[in-house]
């Protein structure tokens, strides 16, 4: 079993059932697999890339974003999703970082595509899906003499499918590495644990580049011959909620402020009617912390049952759930998958007994191979196949994991996680900066939101506003902080590290 392989046999079971819809468009088994089949052809051909190339994928949540993932896996390549929202330099970071051959890429990101000619090292082409344009292949005329056939290719579970990079506490993000085998597994097991056939419809309104996305609203209903339902945006809210009611919704994957803003909006009394009485029959939650009380008002207001679940890039990425059809326990994020192991340890790596706080570890088929090219930062996190997470967690006597703080600098905005240091490099290369800090603050409509503690050189001005401008051009619009405040100094350990946690406190 490969990635390519779901997709075909769900095409010969299947192949006039509607695997996506995108707006007004709509796809069938039978064609998505013919149009990946003859793009495969294509960059195996005619771009004589060999297997294990890497193909990234710069591009908005659509019908094309299908053709090109399931695409790369037949003419086994490596598919790197790169964040939409990532800045020029941030994207030319992850393209040379891994030594990409091939971008696939679509007019919403044209800006980019200049810079990225005379940055990156290793580019042959770059494609694009949806315009022609000098100087790149447009992909409807490049496919179009190439065979509809599946592609023979020699593949197996322990080939590298995906590298998904994630932010770092050393500042540059991390390729990890996703077998097939990874992907296969979680998918499997996730499917079986929430119950999804071939009459399921999953909605995908969050970036296909975003891991838990792209295992949950991608692979899993491909997997189970589902429906996926193509949106590109949460926004507008109303749009979102038609959406989930006229496409007869019945999975919904979001992150905790989308069921924040279902909990609490103001609907019209027939509209609320009619969504109480929708198709969902299951609600998850994932990405970042779910509030206690929003849980509560959601299934209160809608009867529809919402549960937390947990995981991390490196495992591909589901770890734990509340069971959807067992007992729920609101505050947790549930208890480990089928075939995946977990345990909390102390400092000496031993196992503590249960609701004792420790490091959570986790180990399964799910677990990363490693981060691309980065052997003593895999060697770090990985230690007899159990994955060291960093994230401090205490598991009951029933199995039930309970996250009790995140790695200690992340911040979660949006569902997207944020490293401070990677701000801060930023930051500290305006001369006239002495240091930085940057923390998250809690915010109403974001989660958690960056802010930046600046010290400036001696007898050296620059204001707040001027340091947000300066970031703009160098961070994805996400990563940019809330605010900044200047001060005079940071406060200390006696070995000069500076106490984030004091930071921290300041604000809660």
């Amino acid at each position: 079993m490969n990635l390519a392989t779901i997709l075909e046999d769900s095409a010969k079971k299947y192949s006039f059932k509607c695997v996506a819809i995108e707006g007004k468009k709509k796809i069938s088994y039978g064609k998505l697999n013919a149009l990946s089949n003859q793009l495969a052809s294509y960059l195996v051909t005619d771009l004589n890339l060999a297997k294990g190339s890497r193909v990234g994928i710069l591009h908005e949540n659509s019908i094309n974003y299908l053709v090109v993932f399931f695409a790369i896996f037949k003419a086994g390549l490596i598919a790197v999703p790169i964040n939409v929202f990532l800045k020029p330099d941030e994207v030319i970071y992850v393209l040379n970082d891994c030594e990409v051959s091939v971008l696939i890429t679509s007019q919403s990101f044209l800006s980019y595509l200049e810079q990225i000619r005379l940055k990156t090292d290793t580019l042959k082409e770059i494609i694009v899906t949806d315009k022609e344009l000098d100087g790149c292949k447009y992909l409807p005329l490049s496919i179009k003499k190439h065979s509809q056939k599946n592609n023979d290719v020699d593949l197996n579970e322990s080939d590298v499918a995906v590298i998904s990079y994630t932010s770092s506490t050393t500042g540059s993000p991390k390729g990890a590495m996703l077998t097939h085998g990874n992907l296969l597994s979680n998918a499997r097991v996730s499917m079986q644990t929430i119950d999804i056939s071939p009459r399921d419809s999953i909605l995908l309104a969050f970036p296909a580049f975003h891991s838990f996305m792209m295992t949950v609203c991608i692979i899993l209903p491909v997997m189970a011959s589902s429906r996926i339902v193509i949106l590109d945006s949460v926004k507008p809210i109303h749009r979102f909620i038609k959406t989930i009611i006229f496409k007869r919704i019945t999975l919904l994957i979001a992150i905790p402020q989308v069921f924040k803003v279902f909990a609490s909006i103001k609907m019209p009394t027939f509209m609320r009617i009619i969504f109480k009485f929708n198709s969902i029959k299951l609600a998850i939650s994932g990405s970042a912390p779910l509030d206690k009380n929003v849980a509560v008002a959601f299934e209160k207001r809608f009867n529809i049952r919402l549960r937390e679940g947990y995981g991390l890039t490196e495992t591909s990425p589901v770890v734990s759930i509340n069971p959807p059809k067992g007992l729920n326990k609101v505050g947790s994020v549930g208890k480990a998958l089928k075939d995946i192991q977990v345990k909390v340890v102390d400092e000496e790596e031993v196992e503590v007994a249960p609701n004792k706080v420790g490091e959570l570890i986790v180990k399964g088929p799910n677990v990363m191979k490693g981060y691309y090219n980065m052997p003593e930062d895999t060697a770090e996190v990985i230690k007899g196949g159990w994955l060291f997470t960093g994230d401090l967690a205490k598991i009951d006597e029933d199995g039930y994991i309970y996250i009790v703080d995140r790695k200690k600098d992340l911040v979660i905005s949006h569902g997207m996680n944020i490293y401070p240091r990677e701000i801060e490099e930023v930051i500290e290369i305006n001369r006239k900066v002495k240091e930085v800090a940057v923390i998250g603050i809690k915010d109403v409509h974001r989660g958690e939101v960056p802010i930046a503690i600046v010290v400036l050189q001696e007898n050296e001005t620059l204001e707040p506003q001027d340091i947000i401008a300066y970031c703009k051009p160098r961070l994805a619009n996400f990563k940019i902080p809330h605010r900044v405040e200047i001060r005079s100094d940071l406060p200390k350990t006696p070995t000069g590290k500076v106490l984030k946690r004091v930071l921290r406190q300041e604000y809660q």
